[in-house]
C-alpha cells in the first residue's frame, strides 16, 4: 500500500512537474512553487483544476463517452482559445505553454544505430554489472506482485497472478532485447480503463498499434499538447491512486495495517525507493512477529467424547467423567511468542476445572521451537506434580524434529521411559487418546470393561441386553436392572439371536449391503470406516469413525432408516463375536411373541436416546482463540448419533 501510494504521488508530481516546467522530487521541492510569479501559478492552477476536473468527469459521469470526450475536447479548447485572444504559438510556446518542437526529430527505432552492429558495446563492463542485475530482477519481481495486487483489487473476476508474472518476464525480456528499460504494468492506466467500463482487448490493441506507429515516426507527439494536458492527466492519475491507498483503504484495512501503509510511504519519501520498500518489509514482518506472539496457539476444550462406543453402562459412567478429560489443541507455529501463553494458561485451566485427563494433540501443528518445548515441557511436569495424567497424540515420527524437541526437553519420556512411564503416553491421534483416556476413567470408576460372566452365549445377550431396559432416573425402582419378569422375555430373544465369529479385518456388513441386521458385540472389536478427505478437499485413504467394544449394538439407526448400508464395518485387529438380529427373525417375533419384539424396539430406543443425549452435551470450550472445530464423520446414517 505506501508503495502504491509512492507510485500515486509519483505521477502527482510528474504531472506538477510537465505542467510548470519545474522538477519534483521529494516535499521539499514543492517550494518552488511558494513565489509571486503567476506564470508559474497558473500553469500549476491549470494543471491541477484540469485533474480535478478529470476527477469528477470519471467518478459522476458514467459514460464511456465522457472522459474521451473531455480529453480530445481539452487541446482544441486550449488553441481556440490561443486563436481568440490573439496569442500566437511562438508566444505559447516562449512562455512554456507548449513545448517546443525538436529541430531534428529521430524515430524510435534510429536508437538502434547506437550499436554500429554491437561495435560501441562496452562488454568489459558487463560483468559489473551482473550484481546489479540480480538486484534489479528481485525489485523488478516485487514492484510486479504489488502491480498484480492493485490491480486485483479493482477486478471482479479472480487473476491468473502465474500467468500475469509470465506476460511481465517476456514482456521485459522483449524490450530488454530491443534497448527498452525494465518495468511492469501501468496499472493507473488499467485501473483507469477498468473504472470506465472499457473491458474489451481491442483497448490494449489500439494502444499498442499507437505506440508502435509513434515508434516508427519521426514525429514529437507532444509538441501538440500544452503542457497543463499533459500534466493535468498524469496528476489526475496520481491523486486517484493516493487516494485509493493512502485514504480510502483505512476502511479495508485494520489501524495496524494502516499505519505501515503510512509508514512504508513516508520512508520512501524521505529516503529512497529501494530503502523505504526494505524498511516497510522489515516493519511488517515485526508487525506480524508481534501480532501473532499475541494470538493464542491453542484451544483447550472438556467434554469431548471419542468415536469409541462402549456398552450401555459403560457409556452412561462417561456421562459424568468425560468432564475430567480436557484436550489441548495446539494449532499453527509454536516458537517463542507462543511458549509464555502456554507455560501460564494451560495450567492455570487445568487446575481450576479439575481435569484428571489431559491430551496434548499436535496433529495441527506446522512446527516449534526449542522455546515452545521447553514450556511444554515445563507444564507438563507441572501436570505431572498434581498427578494429572497425559497423553500425547500425533507428535509424528520419533526421528523428525518435533518428537525430539519434545523428548530433549522433558516433555516427552526418554526411550528407556516410554514403556515404564504410564502417567505419559504417546498415540497416533486425538480420537485414540481420548478412547484410552475413557478406559482409564471406567477403570478408576470401578466399571467392568470385560464381557459379563454367563454359563452360555444367551446368557451373554441377556445380561447386555438387561442394562438397556433397566429403570430410568425418574422410575421410583432403584435397581439399575430390569425387573425380575423381563428376564424370560429377554432369554428369549437371546435364543433367538444367531451367534457369529467375525475374523479380523473381516467385513461385518459392506457399503451397498442392505440394513436387514442388527449387531451387538460379545467379545473383541469392531471398527467403522469413513472416507478421510486430504487437506484440499479431496477423497482420501478410509479412516476409523466408530470403534464398537462388547456390549455396544452396531447398525440400529441405518436398520430403522435405510435400505442399505453407506459404510463398511469390520471386525477389529483379534476379531469380534457378535450376535446377530435380523429383520426376518423380528417380524417373527412380533407375530409369535409381540413382548419380546416390543422389548427389541424398547432397547433401540433407549440406545439411540442415549447416544442422542451424549451427541447433545455440550462441550465446554475453556479457552478458544479460534473457535469450535467440527471433526469429519461419514455418512450420518451408518454413524450412531453421538458422531452425527
Amino acid at each position: 500500500g505506501g508503495y502504491l501510494g509512492y507510485i500515486g504521488y509519483f505521477c502527482l508530481a510528474a504531472g506538477a512537474s510537465l505542467g510548470t516546467g519545474v522538477t519534483i522530487e521529494g516535499f521539499g521541492t514543492w517550494r518552488q512553487f511558494f513565489v509571486l510569479d503567476p506564470t508559474l501559478l497558473s500553469k500549476l492552477g491549470l494543471s491541477l483544476a484540469f485533474a480535478a476536473g478529470l476527477f469528477v468527469v470519471s467518478y459522476k459521469l458514467k459514460h464511456v463517452a465522457a472522459l474521451p470526450s473531455v480529453l480530445v475536447a481539452m487541446p482544441i479548447l486550449f488553441f481556440v482559445v490561443l486563436l481568440i485572444s490573439g496569442v500566437s504559438l511562438d508566444t505559447a510556446r516562449a512562455n512554456k505553454w507548449i513545448p517546443e518542437p525538436e529541430e531534428h526529430p529521430h524515430a524510435g527505432w534510429e536508437t538502434f544505430q547506437l550499436y554500429n552492429g554491437f561495435q560501441n558495446i562496452a562488454w568489459h563492463v558487463l560483468p559489473g554489472q551482473i550484481v546489479h542485475v540480480i538486484i534489479l530482477f528481485f525489485f523488478v519481481a516485487f514492484g510486479s506482485v504489488l502491480d498484480v495486487a492493485a490491480i486485483q483489487t479493482e477486478q471482479p473476476t479472480p487473476l491468473d497472478a502465474d500467468a500475469e508474472m509470465r506476460m511481465i518476464g517476456i514482456s521485459n525480456v522483449a524490450s530488454g532485447l530491443t534497448s527498452g528499460f525494465t518495468g511492469s504494468y501501468i496499472f493507473s492506466t488499467t485501473i483507469f480503463a477498468q473504472r470506465q467500463k472499457v473491458t474489451s482487448k481491442m483497448a490494449g490493441v489500439v494502444l499498442c498499434l499507437g505506440e508502435a506507429v509513434l515508434f516508427l515516426l519521426p514525429i514529437d507527439i507532444l509538441q501538440f499538447f500544452p503542457g497543463f494536458f499533459i500534466g493535468g492527466i498524469m496528476a489526475f492519475f496520481g491523486i486517484d491512486i493516493m487516494l485509493d491507498w493512502l485514504v480510502h483503504s483505512r476502511e479495508k484495512v485494520s489501524l495496524r495495517e494502516y499505519l505501515l501503509v503510512w509508514f512504508t510511504f513516508l520512508a520512501i519519501m524521505f529516503t529512497d525507493l529501494i530503502t523505504g520498500c526494505a524498511l516497510g518489509v522489515v516493519a511488517s514482518a515485526c508487525i506480524f512477529l508481534l501480532g501473532y506472539s499475541s494470538t493464542p496457539a491453542f484451544q483447550i476444550r472438556r467434554g469431548i467424547a471419542s468415536s469409541c462406543a462402549w456398552s450401555y453402562e459403560d457409556t452412561r459412567a462417561l456421562l459424568p467423567l468425560r468432564r475430567n478429560i480436557a484436550c489441548v489443541e495446539f494449532h499453527g507455529y509454536l516458537f517463542f511468542g507462543a511458549a509464555l501463553q502456554i507455560s501460564q494458561k494451560i495450567q492455570k485451566h487445568m487446575i481450576k476445572f479439575g481435569a484428571t485427563e489431559v491430551v496434548l494433540d499436535f496433529e495441527k501443528v506446522v512446527t516449534l521451537d526449542s522455546t515452545s518445548a521447553k514450556a511444554i515441557g515445563a507444564l507438563v511436569m507441572s501436570l505431572q506434580m498434581l498427578r494429572v495424567k497425559i497423553v500425547f497424540s500425533a507428535v509424528g515420527p520419533k526421528h523428525k524434529q518435533m518428537y525430539r524437541l519434545l523428548m530433549k526437553n522433558g516433555a516427552l519420556p526418554m526411550e528407556e521411559e516410554e514403556e515404564k512411564d504410564e502417567s505419559r503416553l504417546i498415540v497416533d491421534c486425538l480420537d485414540e487418546a481420548l478412547c484410552l483416556c475413557e478406559g482409564r476413567l471406567l477403570q478408576n470408576a470401578s466399571r467392568a470393561k470385560s464381557s459379563p460372566c454367563a454359563d452360555s452365549i444367551a446368557g451373554q445377550i441377556g445380561q447386555y441386553l438387561r442394562s438397556f431396559v433397566a429403570p430410568l432416573p425418574y422410575q421410583p425402582d432403584d435397581s439399575r436392572f430390569a425387573p425380575a419378569d423381563v428376564l424370560e422375555l429377554l432369554q428369549g430373544i437371546a435364543l433367538r439371536m444367531e451367534s457369529r465369529l467375525v475374523d479380523a479385518d473381516t467385513p461385518i456388513f459392506a457399503e451397498g449391503d442392505p440394513c436387514n441386521e442388527v449387531f451387538l458385540v460379545l467379545a473383541g472389536s469392531a471398527n467403522l470406516e469413513g472416507s478421510a478427505k486430504s487437506r484440499k478437499g479431496k477423497q482420501g485413504t478410509t479412516k476409523i469413525v466408530r470403534k464398537y467394544c462388547p456390549g455396544s449394538l452396531i447398525g440400529v439407526l441405518p436398520f430403522q432408516v435405510n435400505a442399505v448400508h453407506t459404510s463398511n464395518c469390520r471386525a477389529g485387529p483379534s476379531g469380534c463375536t457378535v450376535a446377530v438380529l435380523s429383520r426376518t427373525t423380528l417380524l417373527e417375533m412380533e407375530v409369535e411373541c409381540p413382548s419380546q419384539a416390543s422389548l427389541v424396539h424398547r432397547v433401540f430406543l433407549r440406545h439411540i436416546s442415549h447416544l442422542m443425549q451424549i451427541a447433545f452435551t455440550p462441550e465446554v470450550m475453556l479457552f478458544s482463540p479460534a473457535g469450535h472445530v467440527d471433526r469429519e464423520v461419514s455418512d450420518i446414517s451408518d454413524v450412531e448419533p453421538a458422531q452425527a
